[in-house]
């Protein structure tokens, strides 16, 4: 339980929606924002390096729908370019704007 206690006690830290929200980041189907701009934005503010995950729907949209943190072994931040998941970005095509939000065929859907 220790562990579970620490990750979300990390997840409520980031709180990456709020983040998002200040920031005029909003979930929307329509409007979207380049991978550089948002993804910088976030590193830019954190001071590390972050993964990405993406899903690219029916539609031709690449929706956003998880950044990775990295953290060493003492749970500091880190760099994930170092930490052995870097290879998460080649889901996002950062040539492609992204779009925040959850599509009923992605897999982050929550089930009906």
């Amino acid at each position: 339980t220790e562990y579970f206690e620490l990750v979300l006690k990390m997840y409520d830290d980031i709180n990456m929606q709020n983040f998002l929200a200040q920031r005029g980041y909003v979930p929307s189907t329509e409007k979207s924002y380049a991978y550089d701009d948002l993804v910088g934005s976030v590193q830019k503010y954190w001071g590390y390096e972050v993964t990405t995950n993406c899903y690219h729907a029916a539609d031709g949209k690449q929706y956003l729908f998880q950044f990775s943190f990295c953290y060493d072994l003492d749970m500091n931040m880190q760099d994930c370019v170092n930490s052995g998941l870097y290879y998460l970005n080649s889901q996002c095509d950062k040539t492609l704007p992204l779009y925040l939000g959850v599509l009923a065929d992605s897999p982050a859907a929550p089930s009906q």
